[in-house]
């Protein structure tokens, strides 16, 4: 039985170092935009009084990406993405959904929230009136159910870089026509240099110095197993 203490311990170590899983682990933050109406070149929207990129309904959303002492194993950055409607109690005006962006090799197993999915403005029966297609978004999907206020909240293995969100409002007062409303940032069609940070291609690396701890004692292991 002593023969796979060493091993053990060494699995333990190098378990224990893993980024974002000390319950005491400090705040870094790794990314942090914000996209407001209220700045010109910041959002795009459909030509209509009530859009959301005129200033005077306001839509705003700030993106912040930290590691921050993850619950999920494996999953150490923390996105969130908090959302906010100023058009008050305007139904037409709430949100229904929205798409957050992520790399094209990622799969449903990076994240620990969201609806994975290739969004065009044709797919899912329609539900993405206004997204640019192409490019569309290869991303995650959050249904707000009508909030005027929404948080995105979710981990992953994957570092932040610049990229793309869509959103769109839900139901629609008032007599027909019942037009509806989206935004998305202008650098999703390369009119402007709005974006939010999104997960990338690039996961999270061990630090060297846990590699070399964990490769030395496993490899005492192997010596003591050796001896045995």
């Amino acid at each position: 039985m002593k023969r796979y203490l060493s091993v053990l311990l060494a699995l333990v170590a190098v378990a224990c170092w893993l980024p974002g899983q000390a319950a005491a682990s400090p705040i870094t933050v790794l990314c942090e935009q914000t996209l407001s109406s209220a700045v010109a070149g910041d959002l795009v929207s459909n030509p209509d009084p009530g859009a959301w990129a005129d200033s005077s309904d306001g839509f705003k959303i700030h993106s912040l990406v930290t590691m921050d002492g993850s619950p999920f194993p494996g999953l150490p950055v923390h996105y969130q993405y908090f959302i906010t409607n100023a058009a008050g109690g305007d139904l037409s005006r709430e949100l229904s959904h929205i798409i957050i962006q992520v790399s094209d090799d990622a799969t449903a197993a990076d994240f620990s929230a969201g609806i994975l999915d290739t969004y065009t403005n044709t797919s899912q029966g329609n539900s993405n009136p206004g997204l640019p297609t192409p490019p569309g978004i290869f991303g995650l999907k959050f249904n707000a159910d009508g909030a005027a206020q929404f948080t995105v909240d979710f981990y992953s293995d994957r570092l932040p870089v610049q990229g793309n969100f869509y959103a769109k409002d839900g139901s629609t007062t008032g007599p027909p026509p019942h037009d509806d409303i989206f935004v998305y940032n202008t650098g999703l069609t390369g009119v402007g240099d709005g974006f939010i940070c999104t997960p990338d291609t690039a996961v999270v690396p061990l630090p060297p110095s846990v590699l070399l701890l964990g490769s030395g004692l496993l490899g005492l292991g192997v010596l003591r197993f050796r001896k045995a």
